[in-house]
């Protein structure tokens, strides 16, 4: 279990949260390439980048996962199912959607809201994970995240806290 001092989530942990969403429905679906796998790794290191406008950059360089793209060819190629491909790139935007929604406006519920919609898809699409509430409440006493960025934490921690999440979205913790 997660052993660093529990603080209330932000939209740092909200993005963790959907980036291990998409990491566990791409290996539900036996989806692996480089391009998700950087993608994933890149939206778990909010927890660690201080500079938002540099972790925004960086989102924006990686292939065909910023908002509205397309799934990559390399990533299609992977996927027979059309409805699944659908799923994911839906999947895929919505998660990428919780870091960037709130990113130079006001802080809103839109990232809360992304992430619930990322846990939706995955259940829909059979994995059977736990509520956003219940894995806010396991790994940070509190089922509500505030509306804002949050502080950073090191990488040793973003490990734990990933862990946690993994976890607790798995029912693992309970």
């Amino acid at each position: 279990m997660f052993t660093v001092k529990k603080t209330l989530a932000a939209t740092r942990n909200l993005q963790a949260i959907g980036a291990v969403t998409l990491e566990l429905y791409c290996k539900q679906k036996n989806v692996e390439c480089s391009i998700l796998s950087d993608l994933i790794r890149h939206l778990k290191n909010v927890l660690v980048q201080r500079s938002l406008s540099t972790w925004e950059q960086e989102c924006i360089k990686l292939e065909g996962c910023c908002r509205g793209d397309f799934l990559p060819k390399q990533v299609s190629m992977l996927i027979d199912n059309p409805v699944t491909r659908m799923q994911l790139e839906r999947l895929i935007n919505c998660v990428v959607e919780i870091g960037m929604v709130d990113m130079y406006g006001a802080s809103t519920d839109e990232p809360r809201k992304a992430v619930e919609f990322a846990i939706t898809i995955a259940r829909q699409n059979g994995l059977a994970l736990n509520s956003l509430q219940r894995v806010l409440l396991n790994c940070h006493g509190d089922a509500h995240p505030l509306q804002d960025w949050g502080e950073t934490v090191t990488s040793e921690d973003a490990e734990k806290l990933v862990v946690c999440y993994k976890q607790n979205l798995l029912g693992q913790c309970e």
